[in-house]
């Protein structure tokens, strides 16, 4: 499978995380766009939940705040080794990688 199509995996599992805890928290589209900090358009948030588009990092963190949630639970989607979180790491050029396994 290329990278294009593991990010475009990524894009959609994340968007489908984002919907699925906006919709526990009973918040619609334009709710959570709204009360997001930074805002963001309903227009985009839609197409993050669809995975045609990924939040960039304010955004990321703006979301998971108002949902509630730490960052890293937007990326916890399957279990083990599935998980969202693991394939983002899996990404990752191989010196940031490292880096990030010595952190931890």
């Amino acid at each position: 499978m290329s990278d294009v199509t593991n990010r475009s995996n990524l894009a959609k599992g994340l968007g489908k995380r984002i919907r699925q805890l906006r919709k526990e928290k009973g918040l619609s589209l334009a709710q959570l766009a709204y009360e997001s900090e930074p805002q963001v358009t309903r227009f985009h948030l839609s197409h993050i939940e669809r995975g045609t588009r990924f939040p960039s990092v304010p955004v990321l963190f703006g979301l998971a705040d108002r949902l509630e949630v730490e960052v890293f639970e937007l990326f916890l989607i399957g279990s083990g080794e599935k998980t969202l979180f693991a394939e983002m790491v899996r990404l990752l050029p191989p010196q940031r990688r490292t880096a990030l396994q010595e952190a931890v």
